[in-house]
């Protein structure tokens, strides 16, 4: 796939249509394809856009910069330091935008991020397969309707562990990192053994699951006294 992403990448004259169109909006591009907004209070909206020239693949989600700074931290204190580029996420929940679309009639009509390459290739058409800029548009405009009350309804660690809970959209694979510090913002320290034994039992790897139990013990000497 990554070869296949390498030879077709989404065109830039579409990323930039939509660095314009969310810039109105308080969005900055920190990454080719990322969006990041200030939401307050430490909490980032996140966008994603992957792909190809023809197809697109946006996912949103949240994140909340004071977990990050002190995640990277412990990270650096073992030994395995971050390589997340600044102000990138990673996000603690994501959702792909065409799940929460859903059967929503307005946003389906501007569903226009997908080519059919099978049609263009039997078409016997001699040229890549790009989108249009318009898409942009389209996009941007089913971010505004579904994905901004998204980003809003989710600015609390209380609707990031509910949202997960609920199975309304996925932990990240970075949540990990950063729950036992939303625990602890919860009042709820006490679960932070159980859930870091839990999860590196999951891991097959010893090594890995050594890791994370000591990145934990850092993360946990990070914490103002007040928060533990």
């Amino acid at each position: 796939m990554e070869e296949f992403e390498d030879e077709f990448p989404i065109p830039k004259r579409l990323l930039e249509r939509m660095s314009m169109l969310l810039g109105t909006d308080g969005f900055k591009q920190t990454a080719p394809g990322m969006f990041v907004k200030d939401m307050g209070a430490e909490w980032k909206a996140w966008i994603a856009i992957s792909g190809e020239s023809y197809s697109l693949d946006p996912r949103i989600g949240v994140y909340n910069e004071e977990l990050v700074n002190i995640g990277a931290r412990a990270r650096a204190m073992v030994g395995y330091p971050s390589t997340q580029p600044p102000e990138t996420g990673p996000p603690l929940i994501m959702k792909d935008l065409e799940q929460l679309i859903g059967e929503d009639a307005d946003c389906q009509k501007h569903l226009t991020w997908h080519m059919d390459l099978e049609e263009h290739i039997a078409a016997g058409r001699n040229y890549m397969p790009e989108l249009k800029t318009e898409v942009a548009d389209d996009l941007v405009y089913c971010l505004r309707k579904k994905a901004f009350p998204f980003f809003v309804a989710h600015t609390t660690f209380q609707s990031i562990v509910d949202a997960i809970s609920t199975r309304e959209c996925w932990p990240s694979p970075a949540c990990i990192h950063y729950f036992p510090l939303i625990l602890i913002k919860l009042g709820l320290g006490k679960d932070i053994p159980r859930f870091v034994k839990e999860r590196a039992a999951e891991m097959k790897n010893e090594n890995v699951a050594d890791l994370y139990e000591r990145y934990v013990d850092a993360l946990l000497k990070l914490v103002p006294a007040w928060e533990s």
